[in-house]
């Protein structure tokens, strides 16, 4: 099983399956579902990790980390919300989402990374954005 499935949120893939206009394979439901729901987890993850920035002494040196996690965020919570009414399958706007997420989530990934050793906060973001933009780029492979 895929670490970044086992985690899931059963509701996101019960409410595919059910949905009228639902792909036909479960496995193409629940690598969707996977993804929707790593995206809501990056979102927040990023969003606390911005917070969490803000509240550090050194804060100076972490507006670009604060700005790129709220991009992330934001770019996260959008990609899920489009992917999550895309049930009967991806259009070309869904694509470019996946790939701007996977895309974004790299970037931020990268920069908390760099910050990781000082700030603890921003090696659990890094993770999140790791996992997100593997999630969006294993969509996109797996999409006909």
């Amino acid at each position: 099983m895929n670490p970044r499935t086992s985690s899931m949120n059963p509701r996101t893939s019960s409410i595919l399956g059910r949905h009228p206009a639902a792909m036909a394979s479960t496995e193409a439901r629940e690598q969707l579902a996977a993804c929707i729901d790593s995206c809501l987890v990056c979102a927040q993850t990023c969003t606390t990790c911005a917070d969490a920035c803000l509240a550090e002494e050194g804060v100076k040196d972490l507006v670009g980390c604060v700005r790129l996690d709220l991009d992330c965020a934001d770019v996260c919570s959008a990609t899920a919300s489009v992917l999550a009414r895309a049930s009967g399958g991806i259009e070309r706007a869904a694509r470019d989402l996946l790939r701007v997420c996977s895309d974004v989530c790299a970037a931020c990934a990268d920069m908390c990374a760099g910050h990781a050793e000082e700030y603890a906060h921003c090696l659990v973001c890094a993770e999140a954005c790791r996992d997100c933009q593997h999630a969006c780029k294993d969509l996109l492979d797996a999409l006909p």
